[in-house]
């Protein structure tokens, strides 16, 4: 019986095992072929991915560049200009600002006292009685303190722009005076019948007040009153004020703050006025 397997009559392969051979053979057939077919299929999808991904962007670029009155201002920020054309704030700035929040913790910090200045004065008079050579030293020290009445800040003082910019309007600051301590040295020699020394001294001293409160409300108008570190009273009230009220708005998450005032304008109180 014939072997089907065997060659045909002329020594050559059958057919079939031609064909088998050569569907062996074909590189299509084999598993490094598959695995490679694969890869090639999947990196062409993820390309044409990408370049459409790519396509959107820049046609969104563009889209965005022409609805720009101002294309090249448009370029100055081109990433915060894109997001805000899909509704996106990079900066994540509020659109509201509470008023009413902020004035209500103003009025918490009562009165600020932002500034403070020693004051002594020194007054010498001779004593006109039996012995004409006694002499009387008074010596007044006092202290004038400047500050702001945060209570007179209203909402009709404070205002915030589309930009987050908050602007506080400042009252006038308040300047008020104080007298610590009146010393009056004599060496006046009590008499009796003849020379009284308690009598002229007590009227010194009170004499010793008014001038001293006399030369402070002259210093203050003057702007002549400094600190102890050798900067304007005034000035420096103001200045410290601001210090104190944009820690607060800054405590409050507003870091853009500005203020508004006249710094040439103070009340002085009554304190720090003699009377007549």
């Amino acid at each position: 019986m014939t072997d089907k397997r065997k060659n045909d009559k002329d020594g050559q392969p059958s057919v079939k095992q031609t064909q088998e051979i050569r569907e062996r053979r074909d590189p299509r057939n084999s598993l490094v072929y598959s695995v490679r077919q694969a890869i090639i299929e999947r990196t062409v999808r993820v390309g044409c991915l990408a370049g459409l991904a790519m396509a959107v962007i820049l046609g969104c670029l563009l889209l965005a560049i022409l609805v720009k009155d101002n294309i090249g201002g448009w370029l100055d920020e081109p990433m915060d200009n894109f997001l805000s054309f899909f509704g996106f704030d990079r900066d994540g700035k509020s659109e509201e600002v509470d008023i009413k929040l902020i004035v209500l913790e103003i009025h918490k910090m009562s009165l600020l006292q932002t500034a403070r200045a020693e004051v002594v004065v020194t007054e010498k008079r001779v004593y006109n009685g039996t012995s004409p050579d006694s002499t009387l030293v008074m010596e007044s020290t006092g202290d004038i303190t400047a500050g702001i009445d945060v209570s007179l800040i209203t909402v009709d003082n404070v205002q915030a722009d589309d930009e987050g910019l908050i602007t506080v309007q400042l009252p006038a600051l308040q300047v008020e005076c104080n007298i610590r301590d009146t010393k009056v040295e004599s060496d006046c020699t009590e008499i009796p019948f003849v020379q009284d020394c308690d009598g002229p001294i007590e009227e010194m001293r009170s004499a010793a007040e008014f001038n001293s409160l006399r030369q402070m409300s002259e210093k203050i108008e003057r702007r002549e009153v400094m600190t102890d570190d050798g900067r304007e009273l005034l000035a420096e009230g103001y200045k410290n004020a601001e210090v104190a009220l944009y820690n607060l708005l800054n405590s409050l998450g507003h870091n853009r703050v500005q203020f508004d005032y006249d710094d040439s304008t103070f009340d002085i109180s009554e304190n720090c006025k003699p009377n007549e």
